[in-house]
């Protein structure tokens, strides 16, 4: 039998207190655990190293579950921090079940890393879905070589990320440096011109 820790989802402090003490809490709970057994992921928030936490929490539970049965992860987020949507795509990657993505709203920056986490043929969105290609970004204060050495690492990651858009998409490395140099806004149909989906759904039978 499934069972998923509710506090392996990300809940900003006052909402974990609250939760516990509520009925709200364990609806929570419930619809937590009805999500796992369904083996579904939701990820409908900014991505940070508490998403990070609990999405691979989830994916290693569905995982010993059963290690050939499809995974779904749904994105809906405004992205975030740079590292913790690779952790999330490299994890996608790392465990054996097959993992789908399913974009279903906004699919911004560090989450297109996420989405990007599945093969091209498991890659999907609905009609109203769109996505934001966008370098990564830092900021620090410090020394001259201390910040030399960050903007060293910001190139470093940036190439990252274009590699893997570049390599997911079939799009010339070149092209994607051109397109991410201001915000790329992508709407769900040339989304699947560019090649971040397979194709655009409008209902479940689509993907049967």
């Amino acid at each position: 039998m499934l069972d998923f820790d509710p506090h392996a989802f990300r809940l900003d402090d006052d909402e974990e207190e609250k939760g516990e003490k509520s009925e709200g809490g364990k609806q929570n709970a419930g619809l937590a655990n009805k999500l796992l057994k369904s083996r579904t992921i939701i990820i409908s928030k900014a991505v940070d190293d508490k998403l990070a936490a609990g999405v691979i929490a989830q994916l290693r539970i569905l995982e010993d579950d059963d290690a050939s049965k499809l995974i779904t992860v749904i994105v809906n987020s405004p992205g975030g921090s740079a590292d913790s949507g690779f952790a999330i795509m490299d994890y996608m990657r790392f465990v054996k079940p097959p993992v789908r993505s399913i974009v279903c709203g906004i699919c911004a920056s560090a989450a297109v890393m996420i989405h990007l986490g599945s093969k091209k043929e498991e890659r999907f969105c609905t009609p109203s879905s769109r996505f934001l290609l966008h370098q990564p970004s830092m900021s620090a204060r410090g020394q001259a070589s201390d910040l030399e050495i960050l903007s060293a690492e910001i190139e470093r990651i940036k190439l990252h990320y274009n590699k893997i858009v570049s390599e997911e998409t079939g799009r010339a490395l070149k092209q994607v440096e051109k397109d991410v140099h201001r915000d790329y806004w992508i709407p769900a149909e040339a989304a699947a011109e560019y090649g971040l989906v397979r194709k655009v759904i409008a209902h479940r039978g689509e993907l049967e």
